[in-house]
């Protein structure tokens, strides 16, 4: 599948790569000595085309199996394709797992120099990436210890700033940012968004999807070794994880007439008025966040307001939400409400209306004003009153 028109000279070129496995335990010895056609094998890429835009992170969906170990290894050059063109612009790294697969018995400091005697580029300098790398792993007086020493945890944070403390202008990525703890996470992605700011390009394989999001604009679906989508990445998670936008209007819903745009100052309150229609009195839960979607910073859900319960009028009705003193920079923001009833025995959640990304169908909040130094705690307002008649 190809991509659309891109105006960016193209990092990774991948345009109908196949990969295909020999499978040994079946063939016969004097036939692959001879390399004749009829070994067996299995094809785990099928005619992949992936275009990755210079400065840009394209992303890989796919269940276990679907071929995103094998896609990355190929444009790494670790496999030779079987079928296809591959051309990459730029030095390429690949963070495929988060273990020392090496001699344990060095230490951290000699682990790090033997990956930069192996690895380093022409814009790597010795003494600066061993600091980088003694700073991010954040080992202490473990950096100087055998490697075989190490908890899980040390282990993956010495390979992760290893191989990020690269000046490389490539990297693919395979599974990694699903491990660790909540810090270890967020310093990598802290990490990763910093590459691309500075116009580092990439490919994220994995299955999380909420992955893809935070880093990358376009996405593809592998199955089976085909691709079988592609595009902006939002659309694509979207198909990917089966959302629909609804179709019928059930009893309780959001009214026609409700605004879709929202717009206030950093520090300022936020009023919101939301018409909600509702066939017969109802008790009902009304939810709202806030998710940044911003090409430098990736996706973010910044804001999640516990879920309110409000008691509803046969008609129309309005549900006020007030959010003093928005700590929010400016920028453009993804509004998202919803509509559930939970069931009070066992505790089942129906949605009765949103308008969220995932619908394709979210509202948008516009921000402006100052930077703000830091994210403050909220307590937003929610209330009910009765829609007046015109």
């Amino acid at each position: 599948m190809a991509n659309a028109e891109i105006d960016k000279p193209p990092a990774i070129s991948a345009t109908g790569i196949t990969k295909d496995f020999f499978l040994l335990e079946t063939a016969r010895v004097l036939d692959l000595l001879r390399a004749k056609g009829n070994v067996p094998s299995h094809r785990a890429l099928d005619d992949v085309t992936i275009i990755v835009p210079k400065g840009e992170f394209a992303g890989v969906l796919g269940h276990n199996g679907a071929g995103k170990s094998t896609l990355l290894r190929t444009m790494g050059q670790i496999y030779a394709p079987t079928g296809g063109s591959l051309r990459t612009r730029g030095e390429i790294t690949g963070i495929f797992e988060l273990g020392v697969a090496a001699n344990e018995f060095l230490t951290g400091r000699e682990y790090a120099m033997r990956a930069f005697d192996q690895s380093a580029g022409r814009n790597d300098d010795r003494d600066v990436f061993i600091e980088e790398v003694r700073d991010f792993a954040e080992l202490d007086e473990f950096f100087d210890r055998p490697v075989r020493t190490y908890s899980a945890g040390m282990k993956a944070r010495l390979y992760f700033a290893v191989v990020t403390s690269f000046h490389k202008d490539i990297y693919l990525i395979d599974e990694v940012l699903t491990v660790g703890d909540t810090y270890f996470r967020q310093r990598c992605w802290r990490k990763l968004r910093e590459f691309k700011a500075q116009g580092v390009s990439g490919v994220l394989a994995t299955h999380d999807w909420s992955a893809i999001l935070k880093l990358c604009e376009q996405c593809f679906v592998l199955d089976h070794g085909k691709v079988i989508g592609g595009g902006e990445s939002y659309g694509v998670v979207r198909e990917y994880l089966g959302y629909e936008a609804p179709t019928a209007v059930g009893p309780t819903h959001f009214g026609p007439d409700m605004q879709t745009v929202f717009r206030c100052r950093t520090g300022d309150d936020l009023v919101m008025a939301f018409p909600v229609r509702s066939e017969s009195a109802t008790r009902v839960q009304f939810g709202v966040s806030i998710e940044l979607k911003r090409k430098d910073v990736g996706w973010e859900n910044v804001m999640l307001l516990d879920p309110k319960e409000v008691s509803l009028t046969a008609g129309a009705n309005v549900v006020d939400v007030t959010i003093p003193q928005v700590p929010l920079s400016s920028g453009h923001y993804l509004l998202h409400v919803f509509i559930v009833r939970r069931e009070p025995k066992s505790g089942f959640t129906t949605v009765l209306d949103a308008r969220t990304w995932y619908h394709g169908n979210s509202l948008s909040l516009e921000v402006t004003g100052e930077e703000t130094p830091g994210v403050a705690m909220i307590a937003p307002t929610l209330r009910m009153r009765r829609k007046p008649s015109p």
